[in-house]
């Protein structure tokens, strides 16, 4: 098999992203498309696509309305494009490269939940600091969820990386069924946007106050395990800063 070389795969990637970022269900067809590219990949992709057609149903990648959404959702799609297109050229991203599209490289030649994890959310927390600035113009009950999604995804991370044993690495399961249950409830992850006036359930108290009790140290944690020390800062005084 003639494989391209690194040029020739990131034209292409770039190419791909171009049409895709154009629509929601674009963006969708990529993120399936790159979790199919090989069968070892397949069940990776399970937690971030329910993630993502709960953002396309809750209208927040459509153009016009959320400029935060789609921008991090793209800093997901760019960071994995890049990294696919190198692994395409086979090749592995140099020091050139950016930490998550170097990352992105790591899961594509071995994938791991842990390396999954710290992929993902590399690219999610840089652009969340990229994106500090747009989150401002949002209301303020949807800067809260913008929060809250970010503890979760870290709080995620570090279970599957057995910061709370084996069982925390079974419920952090990025291949299992946990997220798409959980967007589905629309206590923990509201249906319509602008997210609503901000009165929690009795679930979202639970797992938003185990996860502040142990907020610093998750989100030193974090900056430590995805090389963003940016996340300390959020840690302790929010997001956005």
């Amino acid at each position: 098999m003639v494989h391209p070389t690194l040029e020739t795969a990131l034209a292409e990637a770039q190419g791909r992203l171009k049409v895709a970022l154009r629509s929601p269900r674009g963006r969708l067809a990529l993120r399936e498309a790159f979790y199919t590219r090989e069968d070892r990949y397949r069940s990776f992709g399970r937690s971030e696509l329910a993630f993502l057609r709960y953002e396309i149903s809750r209208g927040v990648l459509t153009r016009g309305r959320s400029a935060w959404w789609r921008g991090i959702n793209a800093g997901i799609c760019r960071d994995a494009e890049r990294a696919l297109a190198w692994h395409d050229a086979r090749r592995f991203p140099d020091a050139t490269e950016a930490p998550a599209v170097r990352l992105w490289a790591e899961f594509l030649d071995a994938p791991a939940d842990e390396i999954w994890y710290r992929a993902h959310n590399s690219s999610v927390a840089r652009a969340y600091v990229k994106s500090n600035t747009v989150a401002r113009r949002e209301v303020p009950t949807e800067r809260h969820f913008m929060g809250e999604v970010l503890d979760r995804v870290l709080f995620a991370h570090a279970l599957a990386a057995g910061r709370a044993g084996d069982f925390g690495k079974f419920v952090a399961d990025p291949e299992s069924a946990g997220v798409e249950l959980l967007v589905r409830d629309p206590d923990l992850y509201p249906p319509v946007y602008p997210a609503p006036k901000d009165v929690q359930s009795l679930l979202e108290r639970l797992l938003d106050t185990g996860i502040a009790l142990l907020r610093s140290e998750l989100y030193d944690w974090s900056a430590e395990a995805l090389g963003v020390p940016e996340l300390r800062r959020i840690g302790a005084v929010g997001y956005p800063l």
